[in-house]
């Protein structure tokens, strides 16, 4: 068992650093940059961060101010 974001797709690369495998759509990796996944363990916040060398813009979801969305 995992932490699944996204199933891959034929679009997709795929890259394995055991035991983790990350998938990224192959048509936005040149836009996107460098990618790092991070996990915090805090007391306040706790989980998964991943960011870009070169972030896109927001889809409305996305928190960069520090305050719940």
């Amino acid at each position: 068992m995992g932490l699944v974001l996204d199933a891959p797709k034929a679009q997709d690369k795929v890259y394995d650093f055991p035991p983790l495998k990350m998938v990224i759509d192959d048509s936005l990796q040149g836009e996107l940059g460098t990618v790092s996944v991070d996990y915090n363990d805090s007391t306040w916040r706790s989980g998964f961060k991943v960011t870009s060398a070169k972030p896109l813009g927001s889809g409305g979801g996305g928190c960069d101010s520090g305050k719940c969305c």
